[in-house]
């Protein structure tokens, strides 16, 4: 569902994290000197293995991972250190076993290790298949890839996974929805609260009752990162009035005491 902008608001900065953007991740090219020659030979295996990670079915919307972010490299390093050794059907059934006993909004970096290490071998092993059907005879044009029961099963499994994730995404669009209604909801209190001037008896009941509202703001859950910086901004606005009452109203109060005091 798509929330419409909401009024313009002071100037006041806010940092906000921005959305992560998705990038297969890439291994450095490999290169080597033939014997006897000064021809190079890039070995791009690794990266055939990550953009076969990268096939529409196992693209994913509203991703979170940045490639070029140094934490994304050093959990993507740590998950492929958990595959090292593994042959495909065991990749395959870790995937199946991450499945059932982890929560789908932790898994991103791990499916993603899944991915390359899977098609790193899957790679390795089709391209021996073709060298061997080329050494017997045949046209490398002609060579057909194999059906792969692991392949098979992997894609099964991530279908499972993006589903999963969808559901969950979609959980927290409804949550923002409802948590910026709760929070313009306090907005719309804390203005009654502006809006209605006090007496000197109710600046402190009212700053009490602005107290409560603030942690009540907080404890709301997030909004749409599009939104969040405005809905802040708003609220700063019509805190910071209530708090310069209550500041103003203690300085008199203060000022009265002094005035007194020098009477004496």
């Amino acid at each position: 569902m798509t929330t419409e902008k909401l009024n313009s608001v002071p100037e006041e900065q806010v940092g906000i994290a921005e959305d992560a953007k998705e990038s297969a991740t890439q291994e450095a090219a490999s290169v080597v000197e033939e014997s006897g020659a000064e021809k190079e030979v890039v070995n791009f295996d690794e990266e055939d293995a990550a953009l076969a990670a990268e096939a529409p079915e196992f693209t994913l919307e509203n991703d979170e991972m940045a490639s070029d972010d140094a934490e994304t490299h050093d959990r993507l390093a740590s998950s492929l250190a958990a595959l090292a050794g593994r042959s495909k059907g065991e990749i395959v059934e870790y995937f199946a076993t991450l499945l059932e006993e982890s929560p789908v909004q932790t898994l991103r970096y791990d499916v993603e290790a899944v991915k390359v290490a899977f098609y790193k071998k899957h790679r390795a092993e089709v391209e021996a298949l073709k060298a061997k059907f080329v050494e017997e005879g045949g046209v490398a044009e002609e060579f057909v890839t194999p059906a792969d029961s692991d392949e098979v099963r992997l894609k099964e499994l991530y279908g499972v996974y993006r589903a999963r994730r969808e559901e969950y995404m979609a959980s927290l669009e409804k949550n923002k929805e409802e948590n910026l209604r709760l929070k313009l909801q306090i907005i719309e209190e804390l203005k009654a609260l502006v809006e209605a001037g006090e007496s000197v008896g109710q600046t402190f009941q009212t700053f009490r009752q602005l107290q409560q509202l603030h942690n009540e703001f907080r404890e709301t859950g997030p909004v749409a990162p599009d939104l969040r910086e405005e809905v802040w901004n708003r609220f700063k606005a019509a805190s910071t009035i209530i708090n310069r009452r209550h500041q103003e109203h203690f300085e008199a109060k203060k000022e009265k005491e002094q005035e007194n005091l020098d009477k004496k």
